[in-house]
């Protein structure tokens, strides 16, 4: 029996989407909700940033982020982070 470390590269994306509807309406604070919004973002990058799963050689690294609106006031806060992951795997020879 012969083993091995395959490595290879993942990419996770994590969205964090809000309803804003009410956001909008007559005697909100819009710079308020979107400062809240920004900061939860802020968080959950916060939370991510660094961390490493199991089986995972490297720690999660932002690359990229984005917020893009939906339809129906959704604001999406989008993050993409990469590690690299090493699996041992097995080659059975007779």
């Amino acid at each position: 029996m012969k083993s091995g470390i395959q490595h290879g590269k993942t990419t996770l994306t994590v969205r964090l989407a809000f309803d804003c509807y009410d956001d909008t309406h007559y005697g909100s604070s819009q710079e308020q909700h979107a400062a809240e919004r920004m900061a939860l973002a802020g968080r959950l990058n916060s939370y991510l940033h660094c961390w490493r799963f199991d089986e995972c050689a490297t720690v999660l690294i932002r690359r990229t982020s984005r917020q893009f609106s939906q339809p129906g006031g959704i604001k999406v806060y989008e993050m993409e982070y990469t590690t690299t992951v090493a699996d041992e795997i097995q080659n059975n020879e007779s």
